[in-house]
């Protein structure tokens, strides 16, 4: 790697000024919450270019997720960071998810009118 391509790589922010980055708005975290269900995460296994996770609500059947998913799938939007409050950006994909994800607490939360889903991952 050559200093030019160096530079490129350590320039911080330039990357949120390419013509394909999206505006995420977070008005929605703001809103009342249409339902809230914490529980914990059983497993998490790839398939592809998404992950399925299998969420276990307390007191509740297990459900399976696909993340990113379609709107044919059960899915949800995004993951959230339940202890900073900040939301990960949209289709986040881990590089270790098994690890990062199995057994771990969490609340998967809906908002407002539209059905958003944010998966909030406790500590």
């Amino acid at each position: 790697m050559h200093a030019g391509e160096l530079g490129r790589l350590f320039r911080p922010f330039q990357w949120l000024s390419h013509p394909s980055t999206e505006q995420v708005t977070t008005e929605f975290i703001t809103k009342q919450t249409k339902s809230s269900k914490p529980g914990v995460i059983q497993s998490v296994t790839r398939e592809k270019e998404s992950l399925r996770i299998v969420f276990k609500p307390d007191g509740e059947q297990s459900i399976a997720y696909l993340y990113p998913g379609t709107y044919k799938d059960t899915t949800f939007d995004y993951f959230g960071d339940a202890v900073t409050g900040r939301i990960y950006p949209i289709k986040y994909l881990p590089s270790q998810p098994e690890a990062w994800l199995n057994n771990r607490r969490a609340k998967l939360r809906s908002y407002g009118d539209d059905d958003l889903h944010v998966l909030w991952l406790e500590r």
